[in-house]
């Protein structure tokens, strides 16, 4: 999915899924909503490991983001986890009502 900015639009990514049978969206000029979790993740992606280095390699770019994966995934885990946590706390203190 794609609001064809620069990040993805290029004709390699596009090759790519019709090489391999992935369907490629676009969403709707100025609803940028429908695309708000893609938006999210890139721009972390972005912000706190992408511009914070000049990769001289393909393999240190790869090293780069896996660490940077590592760390976003135990982030989401420990953020369902609170979620989790909270739906659990606020359904139980309802009956107190």
């Amino acid at each position: 999915m794609s609001d064809n900015g620069s990040e993805f639009t290029s004709m390699a990514i596009l090759r790519w899924c019709q090489e391999t049978g992935v369907a490629w969206h676009y969403i709707a000029p100025g609803k940028p909503t429908q695309n708000a979790f893609v938006e999210s993740f890139n721009g972390r992606l972005r912000d706190e490991c992408l511009n914070d280095a000049l990769f001289s390699t393909l393999v240190e770019a790869r090293s780069a983001i896996a660490s940077w994966k590592e760390d976003y995934l135990f982030w989401m885990l420990s953020k369902f986890r609170v979620a989790q946590s909270l739906l659990r706390l606020s359904s139980s203190s309802s009956s107190c009502w």
